[in-house]
């Protein structure tokens, strides 16, 4: 098994192309030279060091780059594989390109070498392929008498990248060596920054530079600005261009020129490759300003028509500006010795369904349009208070149906028209409420029995309600009593031969007019009261005072009593 390595140490080329006129690009990958194992029929020279080699034919014959060498290696060491060109006289040569690799190989090896992108040198047609070996020498052979190969021995082991060698003392060899390099298409400049755009105010004076134009290479040959033509294939009059400093120069008057003023500009490397960018100078009108005085400005929700909101500040320091606002309603733009904002008549406004408005407003003068926005903050209208409530007052039941019996009174910063509403809480209501907030009553008194009411009283001003509660009190009505603890909802159960005169349960009942209670009591069947009684005073039932219970004697078991409370007015069973 074969195992090489080897180490490249890669000098980048700067502007070696003085003299050469424009060559015809690379279509695709080219070779140069042999790489054969057949070559190797004659053992290398174990004697001659230092010396240099340079295959006058074939040389290379389109503009491309060195992407590989390959070359049949016999002995472990350093090479250097070199690209010369010729000064013309045949002689004269000038190192324009070396890559040198450290090899280290176990036996006889054809090695193809890549070279890295960042290395790729430049050729053009007409370019020759050599080698150096400081040491012994490297690269096999066979005898060939038509050979093109010179060599020379003086060539300085550190001979710099870019400077001659003479070859008049070179001696032609016999041999043909195993070494090639591939070559391909080089690649194409490109802008750095273009396409691009760019802003310029006037005035600006005649000759100043707005722009400078940049480009790049990848091949590492091009990257030098010698080596890319710069030109602008197209422009105005407007501005020109330097294409030694690459500067784009202000070249006549712009004041009345606003607007957009595009060049072309192309960039060419050696090989005749070429990128286009362009260049797009906008030459700015100072358009009108325009702001919004209030920029924001809030009103109340109940704001009805042809109110003045926001007054348009609008300045231009050459041209006259009209305004308009179309599709703002319910708001509208309107010129009275300057631009004002207005509420539309009947504009609805709502906070619940939208609070604000932002306003496009667009100025022209002709050249260019500003638009301001404006904000309108609708405000919550102020809720209706009460000022006399919650309240309580005192109603005879001899009061006149339709009569006033209070005047509520409301109090509201944003309105002036109210409308109320009144209900009794779970019983019918002998009142009513107008939309002055007159309270009057509509039914008769006369025949009720509740002690007083509680009015829920409402009033909404369109937007916002309030409510609360007047209470009125009949101030001549009579309660009836009422039960505190009948009916029972249970048997009483009374064991037989009870004692004489034993308490069984007391009613109560109460009365909200303080009025005194008298109680009385039926049984069903009537034979109950012969056991039992009750205080008319104080509602206690007790047994019988003077008939005892005897369960065998009695013919009924089960009685049901019925208890009445008299007020002295009305009875209540």
């Amino acid at each position: 098994m074969k195992y090489y390595s080897f180490t490249v140490l890669f000098i980048h080329v700067v502007n070696l192309s003085a003299g050469i006129t424009q060559p015809n690009a690379c279509i695709g990958v080219n070779t140069i030279g042999e790489a054969d194992e057949t070559l190797n029929a004659s053992p290398v020279s174990e004697t001659d060091t230092g010396t240099a080699y340079l295959i006058a034919q074939p040389a290379f014959n389109c503009c491309g780059v060195v992407k590989l060498w390959k070359a049949y290696i016999k002995h472990n060491g350093t090479i250097k594989f070199d690209i010369w060109r010729s000064l013309s006289d045949g002689i004269n040569f000038r190192l324009v390109g070396t890559h040198e690799f450290r090899i280290v190989v176990s036996s006889d090896s054809l090695l193809t070498l890549s070279i890295p992108p960042a290395a790729q040198y430049t050729v053009y047609p007409g370019d020759n392929i050599g080698w150096y070996t400081p040491v012994k020498e490297m690269i096999a052979y066979t005898v060939n008498s038509s050979s093109q190969v010179k060599s020379c021995i003086s060539r300085p082991s550190s001979h710099p990248l870019g400077s001659v060698l003479n070859w008049s003392t070179a001696s032609r060899t016999i041999n043909t060596y195993a070494i090639g390099a591939q070559y391909d298409v080089n690649s194409a400049p490109m802008f750095v920054n273009l396409d691009a755009y760019i802003q310029v105010v006037p005035p600006i004076a005649i000759g100043t530079v707005i722009y400078t134009i940049s480009a790049t290479d990848p091949d590492v040959s091009d990257t030098s600005i010698t080596q890319l033509t710069y030109s602008n294939t197209s422009g105005n009059g407007l501005f020109s261009f330097d294409s030694t400093t690459r500067h784009v120069i202000v070249s006549a008057n712009l004041t009345a020129t606003a607007g957009y003023h595009c060049i072309t500009f192309e960039v060419e490397d050696i090989c005749q490759n070429k990128d286009t960018g362009s260049l797009c100078i906008f030459i700015y009108n100072e358009p009108p300003t325009v702001t919004c005085n209030p920029q924001t400005a809030t009103i109340i929700e109940t704001t009805n028509g042809n109110v003045a909101l926001t007054t348009m500040v609008v300045s231009d320091p050459t041209d006259d500006v009209t305004c308009s606002a179309p599709n703002i309603a319910p708001f509208m733009l309107k010129m009275e010795k300057e631009y004002k904002i207005f509420v539309n008549a009947n504009p609805g406004f709502r906070v619940s369904t939208r609070d604000f408005y932002s306003l496009s407003i667009t100025c022209n003068d002709n050249k260019n349009s500003t638009t301001a926005m404006c904000n309108i903050q609708i405000l919550p209208s102020a809720p209706p208070r009460f000022i006399n409530l919650p309240g309580l007052i005192s109603v005879s039941t001899v009061n006149v149906i339709t009569n006033p019996v209070y005047d509520v009174l409301v109090a509201d910063p944003d309105s002036k028209s109210f409308n109320f509403s009144a209900t009794c809480k779970h019983i019918s209501c002998p009142f009513t409420i107008n939309n002055t907030g007159s309270i009057q009553l509509d039914q008769d008194l006369l025949d009720r029995t509740i002690g007083g009411y509680d009015l829920y009283i409402t009033v909404t001003d369109g937007y916002n309600n309030a409510a609360d509660t007047l209470t009125v009190t009949i101030s001549d009505v009579n309660v009836p009593p009422k039960f505190i603890n009948l009916p029972l909802t249970t048997v009483l159960y009374v064991p037989e031969n009870t004692a004489l005169g034993s308490t069984v349960y007391k009613v109560s009942a109460t009365d909200n007019d303080g009025d005194a209670l008298t109680y009385n009591m039926a049984s069903s069947p009537v034979t109950g009261m012969t056991y039992f009684s009750i205080d008319r005073s104080n509602g206690i039932i007790t047994t019988s005072t003077v008939r005892a219970i005897n369960y065998e004697e009695i013919k009924n078991t089960t009685w049901t009593f019925t208890v009445s409370v008299d007020d002295g007015k009305v009875t209540v069973k």
